[in-house]
Order: C-alpha cells, then structure tokens, then sequence
C-alpha cells in the first residue's frame, strides 16, 4: 500500500520473507520519478554448527590446536574456548570451515564451541562442544616393583611389573634395546612378559612412560634379572 513520506522513511512488523519498495518522488512541477529496492528479512536463526574434527575429545602437545565443522554457509564461526570467544571465520558456500588458533594456548584442557552468524544477524544455538587438552608435561618415571629385588630364576620369560601415571604407554628396555610395551591400567599398575626367551645371564630391565600427549618421562630404576638354567 502506498504511504506518504519523508526522506529517511522507517517501518517496522513486516513479515519474513522478501519485500520490495517503491518510492514515488512528485515535485512542485508535478514531475515525477521513482526508485525501487528489495530486501529480504530473516528472522530465523542458523542451525546449531558441528564442530567435526577433531572428532572426539584428545590430547596433545600442539599449543596452536585447530577445530573444523560445517554451518550455515557463508555464516560467521565464532569459536569459544572454556565460553570466551576467541576468533571467528566465516563458514564457505558449502558451509565447511576450519580454524587454527593464531595464538599458542596454555596447557591445560580447552572446551571449544562455537555459534553461526547469519547475513541478518541471526544468531544459533551453541555447537557441540569438542575438548583439547595440552599437555607438556611428561610423566614421572615409572617404579618397577616385580620383582622387588634384583634375582635369579631358571624362567626365561620373566614378568615385569610396576606402577605409572595411569593408562601410560610403558616401554620396557633390556639395557639398551627396546623389548616391548605395555599400558599401565586406570590405576597406574602394568605387567610385562617378555615375548621371546632371554638368553641366559644377567638382564637389566628399566620402563619409561608416556602419556595420551606423547610426552615421555625418565627411565625407572633399574631392576637386574639373571637368568641361569644350567
């Protein structure tokens, strides 16, 4: 419907959807001239965003962690660390989008969201929420406890065990020379048995740890094996 006006002209409760406009400017001659705009109001807000990658929640030495998904497209990203945001990046036409902090984060855990931006505004929900732990540091050297003391035995596939920072991958070395590994269970404990024969004589066996970040501790004590089947 048409509506008198002056220049700038407002209006508002219009529907969601396009519209067009219209001006028709007469001037004191009777002449007139007109100009036409069109402009859509969207009112609904994107869909929450995934965060796809990682894909789970991990562990890492990486201070620059980075985050990928889908979202509306051409939205904004912004992504959140722990609830502050922290940078944005727009989503591509197909709605993929990446990013990598430009910043190195401390250690410790980092819970990420993010939310989608449309072209009007329109804000989503929040995205899952993905989890990035930096971890720099390594853990302790593990203590080998079995046996207890330096022995001899007639077995030539003696068990090893001890204790760790728990669900650490345990390396097993006799003297120099990697012999196998291990996972210490929830509780820090682990058991190792030698996979082939040991020759016979003397075997120093120490363990080093490392934990879901890659980060390896110091080699334990030493714990001297002699094997003598004569």
């Amino acid at each position: 419907a048409a509506v008198a006006c002056t220049s700038p002209w407002s209006t508002s409760g219009l529907s969601e959807g396009l519209h067009t406009v219209v001006v028709l400017a007469t001037d004191a001659a009777g002449r007139q001239a007109t100009a036409t705009t069109t402009f859509t109001v969207d009112l609904t807000a994107p869909d929450a965003p995934v965060i796809q990658s990682p894909g789970a929640d991990l562990v890492t030495v990486n201070q620059t962690p980075s985050l990928a998904g889908i979202a509306e497209p051409n939205s904004i990203v912004k992504i959140y660390d722990n609830g502050v945001e922290v940078d944005d990046v727009t989503a591509d036409g197909a709605g993929d989008w990446s990013w990598t902090s430009p910043t190195t984060v401390a250690e410790g855990a980092h819970p990420y969201h993010v939310t989608a931006t449309d072209s009007a505004g329109n804000v989503s929900v929040n995205s899952n929420i993905r989890t990035i732990t930096v971890d720099l540091t390594a853990p302790l050297a593990p203590v080998i406890t079995s046996p207890a003391s330096d022995i001899v035995t007639n077995n030539v596939r003696p068990p090893i065990g001890g204790t760790s920072e728990s669900n650490a991958l345990i390396s097993v070395y006799d003297g120099a020379t990697l012999i196998g590994t291990t996972f210490a269970d929830g509780s820090g404990d682990w058991t190792f048995t030698p996979s082939s024969d040991l020759d016979e004589g003397p075997h120093t066996f120490t363990a080093t740890a490392t934990d879901a970040a890659d980060n390896t501790g110091p080699a334990s004590g030493p714990r001297t094996i002699t094997v003598d089947v004569t």
